[in-house]
């Protein structure tokens, strides 16, 4: 008897939320792995690349600002390098892979 009743429970289903559906069909067109680039054999994600890269550009950016003077001036020094190696990040990002 405690069967038959498993097996009816088991048979009804609750309806799947609406909010499952959506996020579900939102989420379809991704793709199922990283953008990656072949880099000395091995894949590194494009996001790590123009990370490197626009830190590298705001480590040439202080050493221009500070031979000309202008790194004494800036009001939050750290702001200001975070914002160009992020600026130079996502451009990087965006001219050399398209993401």
């Amino acid at each position: 008897m405690d069967e038959c009743r498993l097996i009816r429970n088991a048979a009804r289903r609750r309806p799947v939320p609406l909010a499952a559906l959506l996020g579900a069909t939102a989420v379809a067109g991704c793709t199922p792995s990283a953008p990656a680039v072949p880099f000395l054999g091995a894949f590194f994600p494009s996001w790590l690349l123009s990370a490197f890269a626009g830190i590298a550009l705001a480590i040439v950016v202080r050493v221009i600002f500070v031979r000309i003077g202008l790194d004494d001036a800036l009001p939050a020094r750290l702001l200001v390098y975070i914002a160009v190696a992020t600026i130079a990040g996502l451009a990087i990002s965006n001219l050399v892979f398209g993401r």
